[in-house]
């Protein structure tokens, strides 16, 4: 059983929530000692991204051993490089700024 306040993860994709295996979120509620359990989900600047009433099969506890991700909600549109290849836009602009250190 979990706990109010408590920190879960995901255990499967909730699409119409653009929400993910593994996303992270926080228990604000226990329904009728832990038969249903109301999780928020944020993004990085604290927004609530999802309120959802959650049963314990669809949420797990967070271990010491797990790593957060973090990803965008808004797919990054790859460009052509210049090379040729396909690029997300945060690695060219890492290549932009190694080219002033030389």
């Amino acid at each position: 059983m979990f706990e109010e306040l408590e920190v879960v993860k995901l255990a499967h994709d909730i699409k119409e929530h653009k929400l993910k295996k593994g996303d992270i979120g926080t228990i604000v509620l226990v329904y009728e000692k832990g038969k249903a359990y109301e999780v928020e989900f944020v993004n990085e600047g604290g927004r609530t991204l999802a309120l959802l009433t959650l049963t314990s099969d669809e949420i797990s506890p967070v271990k010491n051993e797990d790593i957060p991700h973090m990803r965008s909600l808004v797919p990054h549109k790859k460009r052509e490089g210049s090379c040729g290849e396909l690029v997300e836009p945060r690695v060219e602009l890492l290549r932009s700024k190694e080219s002033h250190l030389v």
